[in-house]
């Protein structure tokens, strides 16, 4: 079983979770050898927002008969649902592997091929509410090699979403492909407007994301135009405007500092002291409130708001990464909640702790690879990426195979470009080699 990550809201759960490789359906014979005999049976077209995977990898998720009879059964990547994928079973997808388009590996940032593995869980859909209405922005998907005046009937393209979507759970920002006519389209979520009880105190009932939601019938489709690079390539016709609704009283619009905002309960405001008046306003003045903190920050401080709402024993299981605690800490501050502000300096006090001053041996390094643990060597630093491992964008097999136990500057050079990659180091750094270290690890020549 997977590493639980300590900032997930469901860390303390037993979660069931399957390490799969990611094909791509436009290319699913090509990603795998050939004698693998792969051949999905089930599937009728490439734009479906589903995933396929194989029976038996299924069954390590509880349930999985009923929640594939009911069409259920939704898994996401990694540690958080950032998105979530409706899983279709077909005995053409050998174990080990799950079939996605390529605008869904986009969505879940995964990458292709054999090499690498990433971890699966099933999203719990109890908390999942319906959609009263949903927006999206729509462009052709081949619109820049069109030399011509593209024309879009937004009744159809409306009509045809409900077709598709029927049934599945949609996240804002989630990127669908759609074919409509045979004609293909790229549409990204924009607004959710989800079945809301005002009554509701923001305390009873799971906290689901306020941003995502099924579609069901009733659910209204509203289609605009994508005002990009290429909006002066195609016209959207007969579109219907999306009539502005009155915002319930006891929900607060929060708008970070990139222009993305969150629907929040005020009731799970109120430890944020900085803003104590919009919460406490009964009138309808104070619906929006602007923080200058960047919405995925705000997305963790929402973690920590629910788990103080749930109580003590809760908020005892609260915990996050380190690499976010310079963050989480600057909008504990700005945001004036106490009890988020003290996990942090509490957190950074046993980072400080943690550097080994006298330095790490190699052959400490080599003892702690060979007992579970993953200690990487990068210009004479020693880096812990046991619990990060996971997380890893290129999947959690590289590194164990190919950087442990010698100098990985080469390969951490070769493969982080980015500047946000450099900063992960300092987060994963625990001390210094002693001794010197071209004569203490195997240097990578090629």
């Amino acid at each position: 079983m997977g590493w639980k990550a300590i900032n997930n809201r469901h860390a303390e759960e037993d979660r069931a979770v399957v390490d799969l490789c990611v094909l791509a359906f436009e290319r699913f014979n090509e990603d795998v050898e050939s004698d693998s005999k792969l051949n999905l049976k089930t599937a009728t077209n490439s734009n479906l927002p589903v995933a396929y995977m194989n029976k038996e990898d299924v069954k390590v998720f509880p349930e999985y008969e009923e929640k594939l009879r009911r069409n259920d059964l939704f898994v996401y990547v990694r540690t958080h649902p950032q998105y979530v994928v409706r899983v279709k079973v077909d005995d053409g997808v050998a174990r080990g592997f799950i079939v996605l388009n390529r605008l869904q590996c986009a969505n879940f940032e995964v990458t292709v091929g054999i090499d690498y593995k990433f971890t699966w869980s099933c999203y719990d859909i109890s908390s999942t509410r319906n959609l009263v209405d949903v927006s999206l922005e729509i462009k052709p998907k081949d619109i820049q090699a069109s030399n011509e005046i593209v024309k879009i009937d937004s009744k159809k393209i409306e009509k045809a979403l409900g077709n598709t979507l029927y049934g599945h759970i949609i996240t804002r920002h989630e990127r669908i492909w759609l074919t409509c006519a045979g004609a293909e389209y790229i549409l990204r979520v924009l607004e959710l407007n989800l079945e809301i009880d005002e009554e509701e105190d923001g305390l009873s009932g799971d906290f689901d994301d306020a941003y995502r939601g099924r579609i069901v019938p009733g659910t209204q489709i509203f289609v605009q135009k994508d005002m990009g690079e290429f909006e002066e390539r195609f016209v959207l016709e007969n579109v219907t405007p999306r009539e502005a609704k009155k915002r319930p009283s006891n929900i607060l619009d929060i708008y970070c500092n990139d222009g993305e905002y969150f629907p929040v309960k005020k009731r799970l405001l109120q430890p944020c002291i900085a803003l104590t008046k919009s919460v406490l306003d009964k009138t309808e003045s104070r619906l929006r409130i602007d923080v200058d903190v960047d919405c995925c920050t705000f997305d963790r401080v929402l973690l920590y708001l629910i788990a103080e709402a749930k109580g003590t024993e809760e908020l005892s299981k609260y915990k996050f990464e380190l690499e976010q605690c310079g963050l989480m800490l600057e909008a504990a501050k700005k945001l004036k909640i106490r009890g988020l502000q003290d996990i942090c300096e509490s957190m950074l006090g046993a980072y400080e702790s943690r550097i080994r001053e006298e330095g790490i041996s190699w052959q400490e390094v080599v003892d702690r690879n060979e007992n579970g643990e993953t200690l990487l060597v990068i210009d004479g630093m020693v880096c812990d990426v046991t619990r990060w491992l996971p997380e890893h964008p290129g999947g959690n097999t590289i590194i164990p195979e190919q950087a442990l136990n010698q100098d990985a500057t080469v390969y951490f050079e070769l493969y982080h470009a980015s500047k946000e990659s450099f900063l992960y180091l300092k987060q994963l750094y625990i001390g210094q080699m002693k001794g010197r270290l071209k004569y203490l690890v195997k240097v990578f020549r090629d």
